[in-house]
């Protein structure tokens, strides 16, 4: 609707507008929104930045892009025009800034006739997924579900067939997982997982001999304790040790807006597009 030809600057000001006030005064609702209707600015502008990047991992970057947009739609100027351009210049200049250092720093670390070790996905939310399974937060079938149509984009139906639900089976199941999985990582309780060692769930607070219950009951199917080789007592199912890697330099925050975008802004998106519409048609005509 905002990029299509037919709607002028003033009207996109105005929504604009708009998007931002209800963003600073209404809280974390219309921020995910706001950032929902930039995204696809904010994936181009990260993927034009990303050509030919090496110097460490590309969601470094877009991370850089995502944390200077939130915070222009904190501090922007909305008494002149151009509301959205200028927030996304920002976007734009601090994800060239993050390449410009990260280039610099990979230059002074490893001489050019030195090869650099491959960078490490900090932050990526496939290991968020696995350190909540591994903590007992989600299951196995939980995190497999929103992997495949958050993050892969495929239908419910197709995920469910593949993993032997029903389709309102599966509905059901993501209602229920994803905000346990959000509020565990805004607590902390999830992170990525660096070092990738499945190991038992925290007992929460229950009695040493009462068996202990794990989180992931909150939101669907629980799997026993068992003793392998593999992972050890206290393992998951079918679960395997992975080897260390370095502990994560990624804040916290990073991983929580990962899931904020890839997670709820998916889900938050039809009732902002409604309320645009809305918006929109009450716009003057001379605007639209």
């Amino acid at each position: 609707m905002l990029i299509h030809p037919s709607c002028s600057n003033a009207a996109r000001d105005a929504v604009w507008r708009l998007l931002v006030t209800r963003a600073r005064q209404n809280g974390p609702q219309w921020m995910v929104s706001a950032v929902g209707v930039a995204v696809p600015a904010l994936r181009g502008i990260s993927g034009r930045i990303c050509r030919g990047y090496v110097a460490a991992d590309p969601e470094d970057i877009d991370t850089e892009v995502l944390t200077a947009f939130i915070e222009a739609i904190r501090t922007v100027n909305l008494d002149t025009p151009n509301v959205f351009p200028r927030m996304r210049a920002v976007a734009k200049r601090a994800g060239e800034r993050a390449r410009e250092n990260a280039e610099a720093g990979a230059a002074r670390r490893f001489p050019l006739q030195e090869s650099a070790p491959p960078a490490v996905p900090w932050g990526h939310p496939d290991l968020v997924l696995l350190d909540a399974v591994a903590k007992g937060v989600i299951s196995e079938v939980d995190a497999e579900l929103i992997g495949m149509t958050r993050l892969e984009k495929r239908t419910i139906a197709d995920a469910a067939r593949q993993l032997g639900l029903t389709t309102e089976a599966a509905k059901k199941r993501r209602q229920r997982c994803e905000p346990i999985l959000v509020d565990a990582v805004l607590s902390g309780e999830v992170e990525a997982a660096t070092s990738l060692t499945i190991s038992p769930a925290p007992s929460r607070g229950v009695e040493k001999d009462v068996p202990m219950i794990s989180a992931r009951s909150r939101s669907s199917d629980t799997q026993p304790e068992t003793t392998t080789r593999k992972g050890g007592r206290g393992s998951l199912t079918g679960s395997a040790r992975i080897p260390h890697l370095p502990a994560s330099r990624k804040p916290r925050r990073h991983i929580a807006r990962v899931l904020l975008v890839a997670v709820l802004v998916p889900r938050l998106w039809p009732m902002a597009a409604t309320r645009l519409s809305r918006f929109t048609l009450r716009l003057p005509r001379r605007l639209t």
